[in-house]
């Protein structure tokens, strides 16, 4: 009897013990709920030419320019129509990283730090193309673009190598003058209060941010990273607001963000032998959702 007991023992606690393990380790590699930080609102599947999109920005009447990195293409894309209504082309083949859009000129950063003006770009019959180098090379390996808060200055951040190898840095481009801040704009804070020692490390030597978008009400800035999935927020002074991690089914590689006056925040992500998307998302930061939802 006492053996039966035993036994009986031996397997409720073989359960338990399973139970606990089991609930460890998937809370150890459950990530974030997507309703604790972000809430995707509706997602557009794009087409195969759009598979390789590392870049967008809004434009208006729910329209958005993207670009790929393989041709020098500016896609529009309607999101009523759920489909490109317009390709213009700006140049040849290349690495084509970033887009940001001051009044009717377009800008696209190439990841060697040139930056292609495409002047009227929607005026087929007027529309022109120059470039000018940044400060930047392929050893930055440029992939962000985007205008201040004010619209007339364009903004990028190195994805890898920085002047500063302690840190990163947002740099501002004077489209008119095309010369480059020998400075950093804004320097992220590794020492904000937000990282840990380890993170801060890990922020240091593993951050690399694919694009960049200005909030237009609140002026936070949006840095995106398609190797590791996250967004960072950061304030008008650099400090750190959040880092938002993205599970990696919806999005497996964030390449563009842009936020429309309004404040509705889409992310653009890469196919990665997949479907690439544009999802539309709520951003929720301490407690409150980050933009207007459309009515």
């Amino acid at each position: 009897m006492k053996s039966v007991k035993a036994t009986v023992a031996v397997v409720i606690f073989s359960m338990i013990l399973i139970a606990v393990l089991a609930y460890v380790l998937v809370s150890h590699n459950k990530p974030i709920q997507a309703s604790e930080n972000y809430k995707i609102v509706k997602t557009w599947p794009l087409a195969r030419e759009l598979e390789e999109i590392s870049a967008i920005t809004w434009l208006s009447d729910n329209t958005i320019a993207c670009v790929q990195d393989e041709d020098g293409l500016i896609f529009i894309y309607d999101l009523q129509q759920s489909k490109i209504i317009d390709r213009i082309n700006f140049a040849g083949p290349g690495d084509y990283e970033g887009i940001a859009v001051i009044n009717d000129d377009a800008y696209v950063m190439r990841s060697d730090g040139r930056l292609y003006k495409v002047s009227r770009f929607r005026e087929s019959e007027q529309k022109s193309t120059s470039h000018f180098q940044t400060n930047f090379t392929a050893r930055n390996d440029m992939e962000s673009l985007a205008t201040d808060a004010n619209g007339n200055m364009l903004l990028t951040i190195p994805k890898k190598k920085d002047k500063n190898e302690n840190s990163k840095g947002i740099y501002q481009i004077n489209p008119t003058t095309e010369k480059t801040s020998t400075s950093p704009f804004i320097t992220i804070k590794m020492n904000d209060s937000l990282f840990s020692r380890d993170e801060q490390k890990a922020v240091r030597t593993r951050f690399s941010p694919s694009d960049i978008a200005v909030h237009p009400q609140t002026g936070d800035f949006y840095m995106i990273e398609g190797i590791h999935p996250k967004l960072m927020v950061l304030d008008r002074e650099g400090s750190v607001r959040d880092i938002i991690f993205l599970d990696t089914k919806n999005f497996a590689q964030p390449e563009g963000i842009t936020i429309t006056p309004e404040g509705r925040i889409f992310i653009a992500n890469e196919g990665n032998a997949g479907i690439a998307t544009i999802h539309e998302v709520n951003i929720v930061i301490d407690g409150d959702i980050q933009l207007t939802e459309k009515q």
